[in-house]
């Protein structure tokens, strides 16, 4: 297809477990991110690593309830004209709570 409206694209982990597996913060309601419309988010969403914690690899790709993508992949989907697509901004704290920013939550 040469029409990008009409392709279909699917994200999903490798199953590797190097990857860390992440969660919300306790005090951070997952319900929010299933709403039909924009979510006005103010300061970036906190993610933690979730047990089993690897060696401190990150991909461009974790599974949450909702898509957690690097900016890398943030600005590859911008390139295509995406519809209702929101990217909340997120920053992933590692077992000794250092922050690794350029990460989105992808509200599809």
């Amino acid at each position: 297809m040469n029409n990008y409206t009409e392709d279909y694209y699917f994200m999903m982990r490798d199953g590797s477990p190097k990857y860390p597996i992440l969660r919300y913060d306790k005090s951070e309601s997952t319900i929010k991110f299933y709403s039909d419309k924009h979510i006005p988010i103010e300061e970036p969403v906190e993610l933690y690593f979730d047990e089993p914690i690897p060696k401190k690899t990150y991909g461009d790709y974790h599974p949450l309830p909702a898509h957690v993508v690097s900016k890398r992949i943030k600005e590859a989907m911008e390139t295509f004209p995406l519809k209702g697509v929101q990217f909340i901004p997120a920053i992933i704290y590692d077992d000794n709570d250092k922050p690794h920013h350029d990460y989105f939550i992808t509200r599809l």
